[in-house]
């Protein structure tokens, strides 16, 4: 169930009016009802929330008075993470990233130095390897804060001007995972059980997913972009034919309730995961035609947009794929 940022904020102000958020005095400063945030939050079940916006999506699951935290967005949301989290009560005691990306693990900084924060083994050669790309993030999120009139950006404001006045004394080992899984692992958050696999290659090298088997929540990380078009990384090991694979185990995964969460675009369910399949199925098949049977140059391919995608996203990211689709390159 969808929550605007007001409805997610009232909720957290009925929990501090109870006296039951310890450790959240910057909170208490609003009235109950008047707070607002500044990601956007959807109630997926009871205890589980999705924050979308300030890179790919997050999932905290709740459970007591601790939390998962899936994925930390941009650097420098990761301030604006903790305070809104810390707005229904509780606190993640476990991170993980789903892979490298600067817009799912910019954040982690903010949480490295108390918290078990777990990614692939080869996500964290490739975190220690952008520290320009967060600090280009940070100066953008400090942007965007100035912006906001949401007053939980009050207080992370701070944290992001030290963050870009300090940038030359920040590790960046704090933005890099505390402890690295090589395939398949399990946890335990409160009384919730937590999945991680590992196929493969598919969107990176170092992709995982999540899955919460009490809760039937299923987090893909940038294995799904729900309606959108994919981002495919030369640069870090992108396979096609791995990234189907890893495909055809999320629907394994999944039954015809599961809540599916992808990093990007809207929260759906497995009809979600198919579509990707099928995404690249159609690209396929639409370059091979155009290129072998048509005898279409690659610059006539990429301006080809195929019907069954012809509404998604980051239109951009198409033209790029079918370029890349044409040069066998993935």
């Amino acid at each position: 169930m969808e929550m605007t940022r007001r409805e997610f904020a009232g909720l957290a102000a009925m929990a501090l009016a109870a006296g039951s958020i310890p450790g959240a005095a910057w909170a208490r400063q609003g009235a109950p009802g008047t707070m607002t945030t500044v990601l956007d939050w959807d109630r997926v079940v009871d205890g589980a929330y999705v924050a979308v916006g300030g890179g790919g999506n997050s999932l905290v699951m709740q459970s007591g008075r601790t939390a998962l935290l899936i994925d930390t967005k941009l650097c420098g949301y990761g301030a604006v993470l903790g305070r809104e989290i810390g707005m229904l009560g509780t606190a993640p005691e476990l991170v993980i990233n789903t892979h490298h990306h600067g817009d799912h693990t910019g954040g982690n900084s903010a949480f490295t130095g108390s918290v078990r924060v777990v990614a692939h083994e080869k996500a964290k050669a490739r975190v220690l390897g952008q520290r320009e790309r967060y600090r280009g993030a940070v100066r953008s999120t400090l942007n965007d804060l100035a912006k906001s009139d949401a007053d939980s950006a009050a207080g992370a404001i701070e944290t992001v001007e030290n963050m870009v006045v300090g940038w030359d004394e920040i590790e960046t080992s704090s933005f890099a995972p505390t402890e690295t899984v090589s395939g398949d692992a399990s946890f335990t958050v409160g009384e919730q059980e937590v999945l991680v696999r590992h196929v493969g290659a598919g969107h990176t090298d170092n992709d995982v997913f999540v899955y919460l088997p009490g809760l039937n929540i299923l987090h893909t990380g940038d294995l799904l972009f729900h309606e959108i078009n994919a981002y495919c990384d030369t640069s870090a090991g992108v396979d096609i034919d791995g990234w189907i694979r890893s495909c055809e185990a999320l629907l394994k995964v999944c039954d015809e309730k599961t809540v599916v969460v992808p990093g990007h675009g809207s929260v759906t369910d497995r009809t979600g995961i198919q579509k990707q399949i099928d995404y690249f199925g159609l690209l396929r098949r639409t370059v091979e035609h155009a290129r072998d049977k048509e005898g279409k140059s690659k610059e006539e391919v990429q301006k080809i947009v195929p019907s069954g995608v012809s509404e998604y996203g980051y239109t951009q990211l198409l033209e790029m794929n079918l370029g890349l689709m044409y040069d066998n390159e993935v």
